[in-house]
């Protein structure tokens, strides 16, 4: 259920943001805690569609060092656990890597 770092890309969970509250409240409650300790908000370069090739290429850089992957991984995960879990689906054992 938890992908690990290597299959972040720029745009994971914009369109179930954009229909889920929980997902991008999710992303909002990580922007508020990492700002602080990266400099700018996860969303601004996660959430992110309809940009130009360099404004990709910058986004996708970003998303390939640990210090954004991890979070953004962890944000991820966790609006889709909150997704599953607010649909009434709560697993007994989940695995990631």
């Amino acid at each position: 259920m938890y992908p690990g770092q290597g299959s972040q890309y720029v745009g994971m969970t914009h369109d179930l943001s954009m229909r889920y509250g929980i997902i991008g409240s999710t992303w909002k409650e990580a922007d508020v805690v990492m700002e602080d300790i990266i400099g700018e908000p996860l969303s601004d370069f996660v959430l992110r569609t309809g940009l130009s090739k360099q404004e990709m290429a910058i986004a996708e850089e970003k998303l390939k060092q640990t210090e954004y992957t991890q979070p953004a991984m962890l944000t991820a995960d966790l609006a889709l656990e909150r997704l599953l879990n607010q649909h009434g689906i709560h697993p007994d054992m989940v695995a990631g890597h």
